[in-house]
């Protein structure tokens, strides 16, 4: 787990497991707070996972709803791409979205 600081504030966090899909990272969880959105922190804080995992993978992993419109838009803004779905594991009635990130 690591933690963002904004003016000595908490701000946001993400949690990475090393050997999460098929022995490849998995970040499992990534949040803002809600004062601190809006702000670019969301990309920085994957731009840091992304960085911490590169030496040691080519791929990074992440799941997101798919009610949650404006998170995928940003990891498929920051190159991820879906490559499957669960339906009903989270909530029922909606899927969960596997995408990926080609590091290097």
């Amino acid at each position: 787990m690591y933690v963002s600081r904004s003016g000595g504030e908490r701000s946001g966090f993400l949690v990475i497991d090393p050997r999460g899909v098929a022995g490849a990272p998995y970040l499992k969880s990534v949040a803002i707070a809600p004062e601190f959105r809006g702000r670019g922190l969301g990309t920085r804080l994957l731009t840091f996972a992304e960085d911490l995992i590169r030496p040691r993978a080519r791929h990074l992993f992440l799941c997101v709803s798919s009610f949650n419109d404006g998170a995928r838009r940003l990891y498929e803004r920051q190159g991820y791409q879906p490559v499957g779905s669960v339906q009903d594991l989270a909530i029922e009635g909606a899927a969960e979205l596997i995408m990926f990130k080609r590091l290097r």
